[in-house]
């Protein structure tokens, strides 16, 4: 099943389960070394259409702003950093965002700069070298969905070698939660995985809707990482497993999808520590595995 240039595939199946679990309630708040491995700090046109065409197709933000008041709010939540993500929604986009990207880290230290690009940008390899060695970007964000393409086009090949050489981590939004299309899913991200076993990789969301089928590719690829942005904000159904969370402690990060999220900042860092994981494993989800796949010194 693989995806050609032209965005249609032969179909393909693989057996996957679905999960959920029930919503938690109360809140615990202590201090904790944090870093958010899910944010979406934008220009800031392409920061207010976002959140424009969030709340009319999706949700209404729990924060809205300018962009430099939307970054000083998470700053003031208590990151210690955070992976700053663009996405190229349309090809054309990529060398601007990925440039804007590097600006931001210049003036704020605690932003880890992540690269985007679209399977259509005609310049791909180029746009891939520029971020990667000159712009010094911690890695790469696709949009699937928004983007509208397979994670394992053949256009986006040279972007995973690569990533793969130099050791690049690769943010996918390819979970069918919050909006389903063709393009997403755990099927055609095995299909991507398959042909790329060690590349380092992170899946949004915990790949909702189809968590139990996301944690079964974990364990066939060990360098495939989840971040857990917009499930464990109290505002919808999605919970994975209690024993997978700690049969993954080493290969899960703590993220909120900030700005773009209905929940508070606050929600997702509460609610994993509602779940009593207790401080070793509660330090991996929120700092040390960040920090070791986003190329830091923890």
């Amino acid at each position: 099943a693989e995806a050609n240039s032209s965005g249609k595939r032969a179909a393909a199946r693989l057996p996957l389960e679905l999960a959920s679990a029930p919503l938690v309630s109360g809140v615990v708040a202590t201090e904790q070394r944090l870093i958010d491995s899910h944010t979406h700090v934008l220009p800031e046109p392409l920061l207010q259409a976002a959140l424009r065409e969030c709340e009319q197709r999706l949700w209404l933000p729990r924060y809205r702003g300018s962009g430099e008041e939307l970054l000083q709010r998470l700053l003031e939540a208590g990151v210690e950093r955070f992976a700053a993500m663009p996405y190229a929604a349309q090809p054309g986009q990529a060398g601007e965002l990925n440039r804007w990207s590097a600006a931001l880290a210049a003036r704020q230290p605690r932003a880890i700069p992540l690269a985007t690009f679209h399977p259509a940008d005609v310049d791909l390899p180029d746009l891939v070298d520029e971020a990667f060695e000159d712009l010094h970007l911690a890695g790469a964000e696709l949009h699937c969905q928004a983007g509208q393409f397979y994670p394992d086009d053949r256009r986006l090949f040279p972007l995973y070698e690569r990533a793969r050489a130099l050791e690049r981590a690769v943010v996918f939004h390819v979970s069918r939660a919050p909006l389903r299309s063709r393009y997403v899913g755990a099927e055609p991200f095995y299909q991507l995985m398959r042909r790329f076993p060690d590349l380092l990789a992170v899946v949004a969301h915990l790949g909702a809707d189809e968590m139990e089928a996301f944690f079964d590719l974990a364990r066939l690829f060990d360098r495939l990482y989840l971040d857990t942005s917009l499930i464990y904000c109290d505002q919808f159904p999605w919970r994975p497993r209690l024993e997978r969370v700690v049969e993954f402690q080493d290969r899960l990060l703590y993220a909120s999808g900030f700005p773009l999220s209905p929940g508070d900042l606050r929600q997702g860092v509460d609610g994993l520590k509602r779940l009593g994981l207790g401080p070793g494993i509660e330090a991996k989800l929120f700092y040390t595995n960040a920090a070791r796949v986003l190329g830091l010194d923890a």
